[in-house]
């Protein structure tokens, strides 16, 4: 499930960015999703890093739902 999660926005059109400016253990940067997800599976990073990113992906997921494809 969270493999689809990811993959589905990489994928062009879509490639949602992730802010990471702010969350402690991240980088402190924008993010394309496929940096995310390394950063998230990585040994290194802390399990209240990780918990912070994914809380902030359940509530952006919430609030605009899935990526949608432009019409064509």
């Amino acid at each position: 499930m969270a493999e689809k999660a990811f993959t589905m926005p990489t994928e062009a059109p879509t490639r949602v960015p992730f802010d990471a400016r702010g969350f402690g253990g991240l980088t402190d940067r924008i993010l394309l999703p496929e940096e995310l997800r390394t950063l998230l599976l990585a040994a290194g990073t802390s399990h209240e890093a990780r918990n912070s990113a994914w809380r902030e992906l359940v509530i952006r997921a919430r609030h605009d739902g899935p990526p949608r494809l432009p019409p064509g």
